[in-house]
């Protein structure tokens, strides 16, 4: 009877302390007419009530309370989850789910509290005490630059639990050393520029890409460790990461079992990296994954530096079916992968953050309505910025999802090409009013229906590679109801050679955009279409560029296989298509596909640049007229400090009754606060 006695005791006592939880839950937080708030702070408990005074530790710890205060309570009003400053150090991923949403009523915000510094950190802080000279004289004798040898620092991290799963050979799994901010550059040779491969290897059914190498820096390394290269291989628009398998010293010939997308073939560039003896440049590191030992040669004083080492391999923050959700004002830097994935739901938002030093994308949102990254600055990525997709291709939905006002640099550190800043894919997906500059390789890559390319501001990309565009798609007549308007691209070149670098460039028969009121000021070729129909390049501004619009008719010539193949991907033939694209009912009845048909350029005004260069084809099938070229001003309220607004009295509004005029003022980023 006794034992009976505790045990129903026992179960009331634990009902009441639950009620009372409830309960103080309540009286703290649902006040009426305010929000629900709870608070979470690098001191706080998740054992506690989350008040301001008694905060959670983790956002998990806040995650289960608004499941419990849903659970028990009508809410009709917002919850606010705040983040006190300071450094909250992941390991795995947080996880949200479906019954993390918010709804139509209710919102569910993550934020830092009155702009405090809050930082989501996915690896090590290293205090620069960890750091010693470097005293082994066996080690230092390695080193092929005795003088920068001797300002080398050397960590001994095995006091820190880290996955090194391939990291040896698949670099964007590699921990990366970051140093005040900047990312570190592993040991390589040659330090600045590029080498070239020799001679081709090749046998019979030979599966190893082998190529002769000029000079003998390869008899100074430890082949015996893993050496890797980076390199454009074949084409100067595909760059790959491979490991080297031999290095052949007496006949000067190196070799990859590494399978390549395109092979290789001789005078191409390419780099050494990931060698200890190369440790010759302030700003560059070597890791021992055997004796877990970090080489560094800091470009600055290490006292009072700011050194960090990545280790997470997963998302700081995934979300499944959430809906109504935002995360805002936090930084998350210092991990190996994609830092932010939002997997379908509706309405959730990333605003006001900082993501930097991943060696993979930003944020990823795959699928769901209305989900964006709205004022965030996105730089130091390995890989991309933001990747979005949406919208159901057969039906033509569109997702709504959307990247605003948003500033994204150095992207591409480590895969240099196809890693956009922004890379949209499906239907009705917006990108407004980013800026975006700094990057090997492409700006924004799209593909699919019914996207908006608005208001962006875009230069110093495509800095290294060929056949390349600063908004680009290609290959594909389904690509239709695509806007590009009113965007500025200014200073996009190489020199590299002589490569195609372009501002908009819709390659191999991409077919029905809109280019509509760009501006273009010192960009190599404005606007490049490969073949294509039913495009519409009108009231453009080019200004002082190589070229101005090239328009060729490669469609009467090559291989269209992949075109119809893509065709035969989405039900072009359908009610649906063909109201919403009348041109497709006519794309296979009226001779070759490959026509350049119905395509418009018009009413262009060029400044100090060439008339544009548009094939017969073009011409004799669509309309190509009043493209006006200038030599001296039309009009610019200040071309000399980039100002390409139009006065009223521009002789282009009288000479061209057509031509509008361009809202150039608003076209960038609105500078909004962001927390650092």
């Amino acid at each position: 009877m006794k034992i009976i006695f505790k045990k129903y005791f026992f179960k009331f006592i634990v009902f009441i302390l639950v009620t009372i939880l409830l309960c103080s839950l309540i009286y703290i937080f649902y006040k009426p007419n305010s929000n629900i708030n709870f608070y979470i702070s690098t001191y706080g408990n998740d054992n506690s009530i989350g008040s301001k005074s008694h905060p959670f530790k983790t956002l998990e710890g806040a995650r289960d309370a608004i499941r419990n205060t849903k659970k028990n309570t009508a809410i009709h009003k917002d919850i606010i989850v705040f983040f006190r400053g300071g450094n909250y150090f992941i390991n795995k991923s947080i996880e949200l789910e479906k019954i993390d949403s918010g709804n139509k009523q209710l919102s569910i915000t993550y934020k830092s509290y009155k702009k405090e510094k809050v930082f989501f950190i996915g690896g090590y802080n290293l205090p620069n005490t960890d750091f010693k000279p470097l005293t082994d004289k066996t080690i230092l004798d390695k080193f092929i630059n005795k003088e920068a040898a001797k300002n080398i620092l050397v960590a001994d991290f095995s006091k820190y639990p880290m996955d090194f799963a391939s990291s040896k050979e698949i670099i964007s799994n590699a921990p990366e050393l970051f140093y005040n901010n900047d990312p570190m550059t592993i040991a390589r040779f040659p330090n600045y520029k590029f080498l070239s491969t020799g001679q081709v290897i090749k046998k019979t059914n030979d599966t190893i890409n082998s190529f002769k190498y000029n000079g003998n820096e390869p008899l100074l390394w430890n082949r015996n460790k893993t050496i890797l290269m980076s390199g454009y291989w074949f084409h100067n628009w595909s760059d790959s990461t491979i490991k080297v398998s031999t290095i052949d010293i007496l006949n000067n010939i190196i070799s990859s079992t590494t399978k390549l997308p395109y092979g290789i073939k001789e005078g191409q560039r390419f780099y050494f990296f990931n060698i200890l003896e190369e440790l010759d440049k302030a700003g560059e590191y070597y890791i021992d994954y055997d004796k877990k030992l970090l080489y560094f040669l800091p470009n600055s004083p290490i006292k009072n530096s700011k050194i960090q080492l990545s280790v997470l391999t997963a998302p700081f923050i995934q979300m499944t079916d959430v809906s109504n959700v935002t995360i805002e004002g936090i930084t998350f830097e210092n991990s190996r992968t994609t830092n932010i994935v939002i997997n379908n739901g509706l309405n959730n938002k990333i605003k006001d953050c900082v993501i930097r030093n991943t060696s993979q994308n930003a944020i990823s949102i795959n699928g769901g309505t209305n989900n964006g990254v709205e004022n965030c600055e996105v730089y130091n990525t390995g890989t991309g910025g933001l990747v979005i997709t949406g919208g159901n291709r057969n039906t033509l939905t569109p997702c709504n999802n959307y990247a605003s006002n948003n500033e994204i640099y150095n992207f591409s550190r480590i895969k240099k090409t196809y890693s956009a800043a922004i890379n949209i894919s499906g239907v009705g997906i917006i990108a407004s009013h980013n800026s975006i500059h700094d990057a090997p390789h492409t700006a924004i890559l799209f593909s699919g229906n019914d996207h908006l390319l608005e208001y962006n501001e875009i230069y110093n990309v495509a800095t290294e590679t060929d056949d390349v565009g600063a908004i680009y798609t290609g290959r594909d007549w389904t690509f239709r109801g695509n806007i590009i308007k009113y965007n500025y691209l200014h200073d996009i070149d190489n020199n590299i050679g002589n490569f195609n670098v372009s501002g908009i460039y819709l390659d191999d028969c991409m077919s029905s955009a809109e280019v509509y009121g760009n501006v273009f000021y010192k960009v190599k070729n404005p606007i490049f279409i490969g073949g294509g129909r039913d495009n519409i390049i009108e009231n453009n501004i080019i200004v002082d560029c190589k070229t101005s619009i090239n328009f060729d008719e490669r469609g009467l010539t090559w291989d269209l296989n992949e075109l119809y193949s893509n065709l035969s991907k989405v039900p072009y033939e359908s009610d649906i298509w063909t109201n919403k694209y009348p041109e497709l009912k006519y794309l296979l009845k009226n001779g070759s596909p490959g026509i350049p048909n119905n395509n418009v350029i018009e009413n262009n005004l060029l400044y100090q640049t060439k008339m544009p260069s548009i094939s017969d084809s073009v011409i004799k099938y669509g309309h190509v007229k009043n493209n006006i070229c200038y030599d001296v001003n039309p009009g610019f309220v200040n071309s000399t400090k980039m100002d390409f607004r139009l006065s009223r009295n521009s002789i282009i509004f009288k000479e061209n009754k057509n031509f509008k005029s361009i809202p150039f003022e608003n076209i960038g980023r609105n500078v909004l606060t962001v927390i650092h």
